[in-house]
């Protein structure tokens, strides 16, 4: 009569389906916790400025991605920069009509020159002259503020 070796018969753990199951299903777990923290950990893209312009005689209306109406008057520019805690746009050139929507959490700051004008759900004209800024408040209230060293009026 024959004897068996010890063990002999039983399958290794290795090569035993639920071992097998939960060394997949480990692995698996750890790499979607590691992509998950990488996902987390990595910096969020910052978006770049939009640019508008118009040309002599032009008119442009723009519904910004805030729900905030930007109007450009003629042969003006403007650049927009809206990040997770705030709200640019700097006019370069011409006049603007801004009406903002309401976001406590992101100011809405406009930069014209040596001028910044800061609003939270209000509307207002800004124009940039050769040798100043006019600020028109249509509705609401707005805070002017010039850079320091600049003279104001």
């Amino acid at each position: 009569m024959m004897e068996r070796a010890a063990g002999a018969g039983r399958r290794s753990p290795a090569a035993h389906p639920r071992g097998t199951f939960r060394f997949v299903a480990l692995g698996m777990a750890a790499t979607l916790a590691f992509a998950a923290l990488a996902w987390w950990q990595w910096p969020a893209p910052v978006p770049e400025p939009t640019g508008f312009a118009t040309t002599f005689g032009g008119y442009q209306r723009v519904t910004l991605t805030d729900g905030s109406i930007l109007e450009l008057n003629a042969d003006s520019r403007a650049q927009v920069h809206f990040s997770a805690d705030q709200r640019r746009v700097t006019l370069t050139d011409g006049e603007a009509h801004f009406h903002v929507a309401r976001d406590a959490a992101r100011p809405f700051i406009v930069r014209a020159g040596a001028v910044s004008v800061r609003a939270v759900g209000t509307a207002f004209n800004v124009r940039l002259g050769t040798a100043e800024v006019e600020v028109l408040v249509t509705e609401g209230r707005v805070v002017v503020a010039a850079e320091e060293g600049v003279g104001q009026r």
